[in-house]
């Protein structure tokens, strides 16, 4: 790692040593060091080495003067044994560093340790900031004296909300503004941290990903700082590039998820991409949960219990679309379906709201089809007025709902149902909902009439009646299948 005259500077001088800087550049460029003899002090080549030299010998008054170009640092008190000593110290130290953060993203680590490895360097409150203007990470250990919007920025992290207000403040002055597009770390004064800043913008191809913010902290900072901060901000860039798509996002939530659920269309290429960003595996089982408010609650109340699932659902993604509440879970990871409802109610009980909740599936390509169903049971959930139901329990009348929606779908029932019905309207004998039973319960005279409540003669009779009205044979298996499917498809399981 190369370092500046002023990071060399700061370690000298956090290390006790009396230290003077004639520094004019102080660009990053320096990554070893040698001792200059006397015939050499005079000449120093353009190069990645640091010289040390003695004061004497150069004619001023220090013990050894570091030299590099026309920058220079004395030290009246140290000897050329204790700047060797230090600067394969700082050279030794800053290079773990880097290969530390660099490990990161060799293990797939997250950005939080990122940031708290570069907080070993800094020690300073830091923080990194997605575009919407909520924490991706933060420094630990720091409290509310630390900056204003400081506790809203450490909740931020798990809850993605963003602090309106602290935008305002920010992006109306005129000087902070700029900051939003350097290239490079800068120093900026902060109209609402009312103090110094050390900002860096993270781009991607010419576009801002996220932000990192060291806080002066009652210790100004040393020009070397935003040269150590590029490090940082390398790192970032390579982290956020390898999870592009957790960050292209909205909520937190990938760009490619709200896609699927807006049906829009994913190569498989891409998908299979996410799974290893996400953590999942192919095989995993999720679900779709989609949740509604009713008795004309607020809006708020949409965001709060989205909040509460957030941190709830560690691996789910939680988001709202077209006013409503989309859960896409991963039941594997979240110890499967009853455990997730469990949890599911727990918060939404006293919440006012209707939950309709998918079949589980494999695949996050199949995302929008299950989106739709949990929509279909959501709706069933509504009317019934219950606060959750899954597709397993009303899966009949979420296919009779679609079906019946289909153009002439009237015309595919089966004649003989429709002949039984105009018989029940006019003597109210109940032959449709005797018929259903009897299919129901493969011609079982027995079941049929305890399904039914009634003595196992009237089950007989009406059926020696259903079957001079019906012109289709009942013995004829095709002719119950179809009976049976015209049952299910158009009468859903309402009470026949």
């Amino acid at each position: 790692m190369k370092l500046s005259m002023w990071t060399i500077l700061s370690y000298f001088e956090h290390h006790g040593y009396r230290a003077v800087a004639e520094i004019k550049k102080g660009d990053p460029c320096i990554s070893d060091f040698c001792i200059s003899v006397e015939k050499e002090q005079k000449a120093f080549p353009e190069s990645d080495i640091l010289n040390i030299c003695s004061g004497s010998g150069l004619g001023l008054d220090a013990a050894v003067v570091l030299v590099y170009n026309e920058d220079r640092i004395l030290l009246p008190d140290a000897s050329i044994f204790d700047a060797c000593m230090e600067l394969s110290s700082a050279m030794s130290y800053y290079n773990r560093w880097e290969n530390k953060l660099l490990r990161t993203l060799v293990e797939q680590r997250p950005l939080q340790d990122i940031l708290d490895i570069a907080h070993d360097v800094f020690e300073r409150p830091m923080f990194i900031k997605s575009n919407s203007n909520y924490a991706l990470a933060i420094s630990r250990g720091y409290g509310a004296q630390t900056h204003p919007d400081w506790i809203r920025l450490e909740e931020s992290v798990s809850t993605k909300q963003s602090d309106m207000d602290a935008i305002k403040t920010l992006t109306m002055d005129n000087d902070f503004r700029k900051a939003f597009q350097d290239v490079s770390p800068t120093i900026r004064y902060s109209p609402l941290y009312k103090s110094n800043v050390l900002h860096a913008n993270v781009w991607l191809e010419s576009e801002r990903i996220c932000e990192i913010v060291v806080l002066e902290n009652n210790v100004p900072f040393n020009p070397g700082e935003p040269y150590l901060l590029e490090e940082l901000v390398h790192v970032t860039a390579n982290y956020v590039s390898a999870n592009r798509i957790l960050y292209n996002s909205q909520d937190g939530v990938p760009s490619m998820i709200l896609d699927m659920v807006k049906g829009k269309t994913i190569k498989q290429n891409n998908i299979d991409h996410l799974y290893p960003v996400l953590g999942w595996d192919k095989q995993d089982s999720l679900l779709v949960i989609a949740i509604s408010p009713y008795m004309n609650l607020e809006s708020p109340a949409i965001h709060v219990l989205q909040e509460n699932l957030i941190q709830e659902l560690k691996h789910s993604f939680v988001f709202i679309h077209e006013k409503k509440i989309v859960c896409i879970s991963n039941l594997t990871r979240e110890g499967g379906e009853d455990v997730l409802i469990a949890r599911l109610e727990n918060k939404i009980t006293t919440e006012g709201f209707h939950c309709g909740i998918s079949y589980e599936f494999a695949g996050l390509e199949h995302v929008l089809v299950y989106y739709q169903q949990a929509l279909s049971v959501l709706k069933v959930a509504e009317s019934a007025n219950v606060l959750c139901m899954r597709m397993a329990e009303t899966a009949l009348s979420v296919i009779h709902n679609s079906v019946s929606s289909v153009e002439f779908a009237d015309s595919m029932i089966h004649p003989d149902i429709l002949r039984l019905r105009k018989k029940d309207k006019v003597h109210n004998m109940q032959y449709v909902k005797t018929l259903y039973a009897y299919l129901l319960h493969g011609g079982n005279y027995t079941d049929t009439a305890n399904y039914l409540g009634v003595h196992r003669n009237s089950v007989i009779y009406r059926m020696s009646n259903i079957e001079t009205i019906m012109q289709s044979d009942l013995k004829d298996m095709n002719n119950r299948k179809q009976l049976l499917l015209s049952f299910l498809l158009f009468y859903g399981d309402e009470d026949r």
